[in-house]
């Protein structure tokens, strides 16, 4: 399968997390097919993030950010945006005209 792409819809991914522990099963999923030569694009909220303080990591896809960034929950809102739980999930496959990811 040529042009294999796969977009990753998530709550909060790193670098511009809400917190390492909600993200990182996604991280390494996007790597993960990274590395098999898929074209990973992740989908989330931004969040405002003191980059200074972030362990470095290696990132082989790229993200899409919606809306301004938000700021973090500190441990009490893990999985939520504005007060509603959020899940992850993936869309996969081959796109033609229309959709630029």
């Amino acid at each position: 399968m040529k042009n294999k792409k796969l977009i990753i819809i998530c709550p909060s991914m790193w670098p511009d997390m809400n917190l390492w522990g909600e993200t990182q099963r996604m991280y390494y999923l996007a790597n993960y097919l990274a590395e098999w030569g898929w074209q990973i694009t992740v989908i989330s909220p931004s969040y405002d993030v003191d980059k200074k303080n972030l362990e470095i990591r290696q990132k082989k896809y790229k993200n899409l950010y919606l809306g301004s960034p938000i700021k973090k929950a500190g441990g009490g809102g893990a999985g939520l945006i504005q007060g509603m739980p959020c899940f992850s999930f993936c869309i996969w496959g081959s796109w033609q005209a229309g959709l630029s990811v």
